[in-house]
């Protein structure tokens, strides 16, 4: 497990303002509400990147890929590369359909688990140990397709939700900077943010 914390946060999402509002677009936005107001630091056709304000000592840029999920480990290994980050700064925060809407899952390593963006960024990095934070997004109703059900918008009492939680994931990221992924992921894992 890894004993570092992370200076990159990434957040995959689909571009185009179509897919803005869906379920699969919820890591974009969190860093997007992250970066509100922060100084752009980078931006090429590949990524845009910010300095945030949330690691206290530690320095730390929010990285929005503007390439399609399934294309997030091309694309962020371009901008690592330019940067001077490696695979042991990041936390890529995704979406998740296995975990209720209002649940968290951090984890320092790990499989893709069925993502298509973290798939990606685990093959092109070719390791996984790669932090990870998945935001529940889930149930899929019976009967419907996942991948159906990712890319359509959440429910209007779940939008009006999402600034709550992205406070709570915020917090949830300070106690990574201050105390590592272990004593962060006994936080963070046990936490039902609706409850």
């Amino acid at each position: 497990m890894s004993t570092t914390v992370p200076r990159l946060i990434v957040g995959l999402g689909n571009p185009k303002d179509s897919y803005h509002n869906t379920r699969h677009n919820v890591g974009k936005r969190f860093v997007e509400f992250l970066a509100k107001g922060a100084p752009l630091t980078h931006q090429s056709r590949t990524a845009e990147a910010y300095s945030l304000s949330i690691g206290g000592s530690v320095p730390v840029t929010g990285c929005l890929l503007t390439c399609y999920m399934n294309e997030s480990g091309p694309c962020l290994k371009k901008f690592i590369d330019a940067e001077g980050f490696s695979a042991a700064d990041l936390l890529v925060v995704i979406d998740d359909f296995m975990i209720p809407f209002g649940s968290l899952r951090l984890r320092s390593e790990g499989s893709a688990g069925g993502h298509n963006g973290l798939k990606s960024i685990l093959e092109t990095l070719g390791l996984e140990d790669i932090g990870r934070l998945r935001v529940g997004i889930g149930p899929v109703p019976p009967g419907e397709d996942p991948a159906d059900f990712v890319l359509k918008p959440f429910k209007s009492s779940e939008r009006d939700s999402l600034s709550d939680i992205f406070k709570i994931m915020e917090e949830g990221l300070r106690s990574v900077f201050a105390h590592g992924y272990s004593k962060a992921m006994n936080v963070i894992n046990k936490q039902h943010l609706l409850t």
